[in-house]
């Protein structure tokens, strides 16, 4: 065994889980990305078409093609911080209704070959190789994804010090060569 922990999760935590998947992790920058150049663009095509109108036919600009064009451009503005209220908002409805959305407790422990975990509902075990993914929430937690869609959730709570936290990167860079690194900004 090299790493152990015991992992004690909070609704904050899986929430902030929740709004970095969301909002900060490599996937969903793509989406806002795609997302804010679709806006974008039709923001722009309504407004280019309504001057082309304007300009050709002489007929005065509509205001509802210019209440669309606001509304595309404040869409585009407004995406990243629409999609963290909304996630915050469907986590905190999902607790309410179905109860726990995560294990409040597990028991993590990383081995040479393997790692696993000891959840309430019982034992998983994973290669090194089945993780796909590893985000660095900054200094307040480490996900691992799995290709499985499961996620071993280590807030920084779980490490005795920065030393063993960066330790245990270092180790799982060693054990996961095939996995992405992401990395949210503050």
């Amino acid at each position: 065994m090299k790493y152990q922990f015991h992992v004690e999760l909070t609704e904050a935590d899986f929430a902030e889980y929740r709004i970095f998947m969301f909002t900060k992790s490599r996937q969903a920058k793509r989406r806002i990305r795609a997302s804010q150049l679709l806006y974008g663009a039709g923001a722009l095509l309504f407004l280019g078409w309504q001057l082309n109108m304007t300009m050709r036919y002489g007929q005065p600009m509509d205001w509802r093609m210019l209440a669309c064009t606001l509304v595309l451009a404040v869409m585009v503005i407004c995406t990243p911080a629409y999609r963290k209220w909304l996630m915050k908002y469907a986590t905190s409805k999902a607790g309410k209704s179905s109860g726990t959305l995560f294990p409040p407790s597990a028991v993590l422990t990383f081995y040479d070959d393997h790692m696993e975990g000891v959840l309430p509902e019982g034992k998983k075990e994973e290669s090194y190789a089945a993780i796909k993914e590893i985000d660095l929430n900054g200094n307040r937690a480490i996900y691992l994804q799995a290709k499985d869609r499961g996620v071993f959730f280590l807030p920084t709570a779980c490490f005795a010090s920065q030393q063993q936290r960066e330790g245990f990167l270092a180790f799982l860079q060693e054990k996961c060569p095939g996995a992405m690194y992401g990395r949210a900004r503050k």
